[in-house]
């Protein structure tokens, strides 16, 4: 063996030497190795012997080319690369040029073309499959059977030795460098592979390691250019070559585009919005645009439009769909297309640079991310869509690579549900349009769109009705890209009808469609080939997978599946497909089926898919003596994989059932039976906006009538519900009253179903739709709202008001068309209108229906008129004070036509006397209530004028007019100068005084006037506390109620003083930590024992904490990572103390952060919070902890954390939802509370119920009283009038009689 090269000869002698140690499993590897070494190194010769005979004019056998290719395109080369096609290319080659050299002739000896000794045959296994199953094998295995292979591969081994050893002289090592060169060590190293950029080399000497380097990279390109002059290891193309490359990529993809009818050029309508997106998205120096839209809403003929100018402007533009990545990673694909010798960092940095040098952008464009069911191969991964996203970040997604531009198409849906709460973990700096997705989603189309998109569709399709002949609400419809496309399929070379609403619904165009494909050529088979296509996709999915394709190998082979065998039959002929196979292929005017890469059957449009699987469904659950049931589809629900396809069938198949029988009931049953049922939900939901948004305006006004007036006589229990809703909240409960509401609720609870998703349906589905933005409605939506404000269950009346509250906030209807007036104003003037509509003669006369109507839109009207004009009194700026102005004017004409324009005021004074009363009394919580203020007058307890200089009635009036010293002498309508204001260091001794008294009437003045002494004399303000701190007041009987006063006037001064001293930002934080841990919240007043049950009144002195951190600090975290300390520290002590009480406290402080920020929206600082708290209760098991450590002092504590939370979140999205989507979609993923799963499920579908409306207008109120007192000067002249009557009243009753007739002077200019 002397005779053979060293790197040939040391795995035989290392092979014989273990061998005779009877060491099977090294001398299977050494054999092994002998066979993969040699192979490589008689590669090597060949080569070297070919380099020496080729001269530069010979022509070059192809085998050769195709060998070096392999070597250059293939990294890394395999052992099975080598032996099965490098060697026996280069030995053909070799026979070619010099078929008579001994080497030639020896080797031809074991590799031919009948047989190759490294293959083996249907007798011997190939020595490549046993190198990987021997060495790949995971665990150690028997010595006897290693010796077993290696006796199998003996005969073969001795073949092959005796084949190299016949070769008389091998080339000489040095005309084969750097192929074949030695180490420093002595070592010879042979080539392996190319890896990337750089060279493998490997020895067969038991004591080399592998190498892997560019050291020889120049020597090597040279050696292999004697062969091949374009060889080249670590080529970079340049920009021409890339940009050729990536068109070559995009020419592909548009012909496949093309060949799916996905797309036609003639039929292009240019997206003036979109494309003013794009250009935004291409300056910006964002490299990630994510372009959102539902199916058939035209994101794949954009890109297509863009692929094509790019191309004609040679500009690269690299174009992908999602399902390209089913069997291959984002990776492999780039370098396959653009470059195989780089690593993708070096090919992504290599297109920076040349990019930068030649000034322009790449483009590429991923169509329809959400079409990528898996990834790669990859089975495992639970979205094939969100592991494709991943690789797009990973390549693309360094802030570095700032001359890609890459754009994703994806559903809504897909882009939620699995791409959003991925966005957590990486730098969203590099995403143009982050939170702004759906704003920047492709729509249907606007106006003008529509209008040159019906002239093109008409030319071509030969439409014979005029575009302006077409109703507007018809034209709505049209404005879907895809619903154009079907309508104008269906009317080829026919006219369209013009005002039929129906016509244009997605599910009567596709059942339109379907029936014209019957009818047509071969229909009846094409029809036949759909429903069993649907058959087999239906199947699967009601077994619990999802399928949108079918392979047509599989069909081709089909034998036992009896749909599979009909569908072989009607697609294949004796002569290849059948002609209704081709027709459902190749119709361009009508694009149903798409064959992609000629095995994977679809359908061209989902949307179509879900129409034709519906009605198979419906086909066979329905007959003449069956009807579909609720239990029917909820079986469906427990048991199918539940995509968004899949709900889409089932909502199709609930509007057909409706459609074909006239009938609510399936609905009705759905809601009443599974209305808790989060898939049941979404489903009716989806069902419900249908109706509301294609415009199925019958069917939509009767199924809302029914949902409406479907009570099943249940008047009496409605009222006993009411009843006891008022105890219960009022905290007077017994048990047995408890267990009577819980038994009332839960028999009532299908009907509050059926109303909340009526109100729902109408307040947030058909007055935010463009047809009643432009009044195409044929019935009067608001007949829909008399019903609904008719309604007998408070709780559900309560809700219905919220939500036209929270319409005063929309801007656009649903399809982001600016809305023509504000909303709420449009429903309370129709409210109101109604009230003015009634002659007061005629009140007691017009019956009990129009009664409850009248003082329901009386009492709604004016209540959210009164809202309206506070907040926008609060929030105003100059040019808003005519809408104060017409607020105001509202509600005063309504005073006016009850009091027979003010004659009968006297008369009806009493009445809203009595109004105020209960209002004052309603407020039991609270300590500004009638009950409270009595304390004033009882005993005398503050006199009318005290003669030992002591807090009395006449002070308080005194103290009032101080309440004048900003309004009169500061602000913009002040009337005096301030050297004449009233010195506030005289009376700070008086208000000390009062302080120790825990009166409310008091307080109540006197915080008020603290607050404009804070803006006006603001050292005497900081002096003043300075004394309490000073002095013993901690000591004093009422000082809980004192402190709490005294935080509450540092809270408005915190967000009122230009500056906000640090020392009383010091005693707000001291005082609210001590209030805090010593009360939780609960504080005792004179008269507390007779306002409620609890004997305590309510603060929640944290959430004003909250306010003035964020106004002062903002509400984004500091430098670590955090803001509000305070709160993070008090939740660190309840977590770890397991203390519920001050745990619900301080999440109920967060509510009140939300609810009562108002236009600031310290949304981020809440959000914050409650991950702070989320994150560190990571199962049941804290939960428990709490629970067993509880010591219920306060009833409020008794509530489940869980649902604390959750009904934050849900107040939280009636105010904020884009911010509570993105918490629940983004924030937390990867925490592991319990609930989590249910708030993402409920609150991203539905609208929650948040805040009761009488508690929106109590916070609201308090806000704006403060800010009256601050800036108009009526005001203060009101309230001082209010207070000098209090010295004169007989009690507080008395005195709100008083306080009636001077509002009423005040608004009416009465005497």
């Amino acid at each position: 063996m002397q005779h053979l090269p060293s790197s040939l000869r040391l795995p035989l002698e290392y092979f014989e030497e273990s061998k005779r140690a009877n060491n099977y499993l090294l001398s299977m590897n050494y054999m092994l190795d002998f066979f993969e070494i040699t192979s490589q190194y008689v590669s090597i010769v060949l080569l070297g012997m070919l380099r020496r005979e080729l001269r530069s004019e010979s022509v070059v056998p192809k085998e050769l080319t195709n060998a070096i290719i392999k070597i250059d395109r293939k990294r890394p080369l395999s052992f099975g690369d080598w032996c099965n096609d490098i060697l026996p290319l280069l030995l053909h080659s070799a026979s070619q040029i010099m078929p008579n050299d001994p080497t030639v002739v020896a080797l031809r000896r074991s590799i031919s073309n009948k047989r190759n000794i490294f293959i083996g045959n249907k007798y011997e296994q190939s020595i490549v499959q046993i190198r990987n199953e021997y060495r790949g094998h995971g665990m150690t295995l028997a010595n006897e059977i290693y010796a077993e292979v290696v006796h199998t591969l003996q005969a073969r081994l001795d073949e092959w030795v005796s084949t190299l050893l016949s070769i008389p002289h091998y080339i000489d090592e040095s005309e084969l460098f750097p192929l074949v060169h030695r180490s420093e060590e002595g070592h010879v190293y042979v080539f392996q592979t190319l890896k990337d950029e750089y060279v493998s080399y490997v020895s067969s000497h038991k004591d080399a390691t592998i190498k892997i380097n560019d050291d020889y990279n120049k020597e090597f390109d040279e050696w292999m250019q004697a062969l091949m002059p374009s060889f080249d290891i670590a080529k970079s193309l340049n920009w021409q070559e890339y940009t050729r490359l990536t068109h070559d990529k995009s020419e592909r993809y548009l012909s496949s585009i093309y060949e799916q009818k996905k797309y036609n050029r003639e039929l292009y309508v240019e997206r003036e919005n979109i494309e003013a997106i794009f250009s935004e998205f291409d300056q910006s120096g964002k490299q990630i645009f994510p372009l959102l839209g539902e199916p058939g809403q035209g994101k794949t003929n954009q890109l297509c439009y863009w692929v094509e100018r790019f191309m004609t402007q040679q500009k690269p533009v690299l174009a992908f769909v999602g399902t390209e990545f089913m069997d291959t990673s984002l990776e492999q694909t780039l370098r396959n297309q653009l470059s195989h010798r780089k690593p993708i960092s070096r090919l992504i940095d290599d297109l920076q640079r040349q990019a930068k040098e030649n000034d322009q952008h790449i483009y590429i464009f991923f169509d329809a991310l959400n079409e990528c069911i898996k990834y790669n191969n990859d089975e495992k991964s639970a979205s094939g869509a969100l592991a494709l996203f991943d690789d797009i970040y990973r390549i693309f997604g360094d802030e570095k690579y700032d001359a890609f531009r890459v754009l994703i198409s994806c559903r809504n849906y897909t882009w939620v549900q699995h791409i959003l709460p991925k966005l957590k973990e990486i730098n969203t700096s590099v995403f143009f349009g982050f939170g702004r997705e759906e704003e920047l989603a492709i729509r249907g189309f606007s106006d003008s769109e529509l209008e040159n998109a019906y002239a093109i569709y008409g030319s071509l399709y030969q439409m014979r009705t005029n575009y302006h002949e077409i109703h507007r609400s018809v034209l709505l419809r049209l404005k879907d890209p895809l619903i154009l496309k079907i309508a104008s399929t269906n009317y080829l070379g026919k006219p369209m009808p013009i005002d039929d609403n129906i016509a244009y619904t997605s599910n009567q165009l596709f059942q339109q469609m379907t029936e014209d494909i019957t009818s047509s050529y071969a229909g009846n088979k094409q029809r036949a080939i759909l429903k069993y296509i649907c058959q087999w996709m239906l199947s699967l999915f009601e077994r619990g997978t999802a399928c949108d394709t079918i392979y047509m190998s599989q069909v081709k082979v089909a034998s036992e599946d009896p749909i599979l065998v009909k569908l072989k039959e009607l697609i294949y002929g004796k002569d290849g497909t059948s002609i209704a196979f081709g027709e459902l292929l190749n119709k361009p005017e009508r694009p149903i089926l798409r064959l992609v890469d000629g095995e994977k059957l679809q359908f061209v449009y989902e949307r179509y898919l879900e129409f034709i699987m519906a009605v198979e469904y419906y086909s066979q659950r329905v007959s003449d003596v069956k009807q579909l049931t609720a239990d029917d589809v909820y079986a469906t629900t427990r048991k199918a994989a539940m995509t968004e396809v899949m709900l889409s069938v089932l909502r199709n198949v609930i509007l057909m059932d409706y459609m074909q029988t006239s009938s609510t009931e399936l609905i009705l049953q759905l809601v009443e039976k599974y209305g808790d049922d989060f898939t049941i939900k979404s489903l009716v939901h989806s069902c419900m906006n249908v109706l509301v948004n294609e415009h199925y305006e019958k069917q939509l006004f009767t199924v809302l009538t029914h949902l409406l007036e479907r009570d099943a006589g249940m008047g009496e229990q409605i009222m006993r519900y009411n009843a006891l809703c008022k105890v219960v909240n009022k905290g007077k409960a017994d048990a047995q009253s408890i267990d009577e509401y819980k038994l009332l609720a839960s028999q009532l609870k299908p009907i509050m179903r059926y109303r909340t998703l009526a109100n729902q349906s109408l307040i947030n589905g058909i007055f935010l739709t463009d047809y009643f933005n432009e009044g195409l409605y044929e019935q009067n939506p608001f007949e829909l709202l008399d019903k609904t404000m008719q309604e007998t269950i408070n709780e559900v009346k309560d809700q219905t008001c919220m939500y036209i509250y929270y319409l005063s906030n929309k801007t656009s209807t649903q399809s982001y068309i600016p809305l023509e007036c504000n909303l709420t104003d449009k429903i309370t003037e129709y409210m109101l209108d109604y009230v003015r509509s009634l002659s007061l003669w005629k009140i007691p006369f017009v019956g009990k229906q129009r009664l409850r109507l009248f003082v329901s839109y009386l009492e709604t009207g004016v209540r959210l008129k009164v809202l309206l004009l506070v907040e926008t009194l609060v929030n105003a700026k100059d040019e808003q004070r005519q809408r104060v102005g017409e607020l105001y004017q509202d509600i005063i004409s309504v005073i006016r036509h009850l009091t027979a324009n003010l004659s009968l005021l006297r008369i009806i004074r009493p009445f809203l006397t009595q109004i105020l009363h209960k209002q004052l009394t309603s407020q039991s919580s609270y300590c500004n209530n009638v009950i409270e203020y009595q304390g004033l007058w009882e005993n005398d307890y503050i006199p009318t004028k005290s003669s030992e200089d002591t807090w009395d009635k006449c002070d308080l009036m005194e103290v009032s007019k101080y309440l004048k010293n900003y309004s009169c002498y500061m602000g913009k309508q002040a009337t005096h100068t301030i050297d004449s204001m009233p010195d506030f260091g005289l009376i700070i001794d008086k208000v000390l005084q009062a302080y120790q008294t825990g009166d409310a009437l008091s307080y109540f003045i006197l915080e008020r006037m603290l607050v404009v002494q804070s803006l006006t004399q603001p050292m005497l303000f900081v002096e003043f506390f300075e004394r309490i701190c000073e002095g013993d007041f901690h000591k004093t009987k009422w000082w809980d109620y004192s402190q709490m006063s005294l935080l509450y006037v540092l809270y408005q001064a915190g967000i009122k003083m230009p500056s906000f001293p640090d020392r009383l930002w010091q005693i707000m934080t001291e005082w609210c930590e001590d209030w805090t841990l010593r009360l939780r919240g609960y504080y005792r007043g004179r008269n507390s024992h007779l306002a409620n049950s609890m004997q305590l009144y309510k603060r929640n002195v944290m959430a004003w904490y909250c306010m003035v951190y964020c106004y002062r600090f903002g509400d984004k975290p500091d430098e670590m990572m955090q803001s509000l300390p305070l709160m993070h520290k008090l939740i660190d002590r309840a977590i770890a103390e397991r203390d519920k009480e001050l745990l619900i406290h301080l999440l109920q402080s967060i509510n009140e952060l939300i609810t009562d920020s108002g236009s600031a929206g310290y949304i981020y600082a809440a959000k914050d919070l409650l991950y702070y708290v989320i994150k560190q209760i990571p199962d049941m098991k804290v939960i428990e902890e709490f629970e067993a450590n509880v010591s219920i002092r306060y009833s409020d504590t008794s509530e489940d954390i869980i649902a604390l939370i959750g009904r934050i979140l849900s107040t939280a999205k009636l105010y904020f939802p884009q911010q509570i989507n993105e918490f629940l979609q983004k924030d937390t993923i990867g925490l592991t509370f319990p609930g989590l799963n249910k708030y993402s499920n409920e609150l991203l579908t539905y609208n929650p119920e948040g805040d009761k409306f009488s508690d929106l207008i109590t916070h609201r109120f308090g806000n704006f009283v403060i800010w009256a007192i601050v800036n108009e000067p009526i005001i203060d002249e009101l309230i001082i009038e209010v207070c000098e009557q209090i010295p004169n009243s007989k009690n507080a009753f008395d005195w709100i009689d008083h306080v009636t007739k001077i509002g009423f002077k005040y608004m009416f200019n009465l005497k």
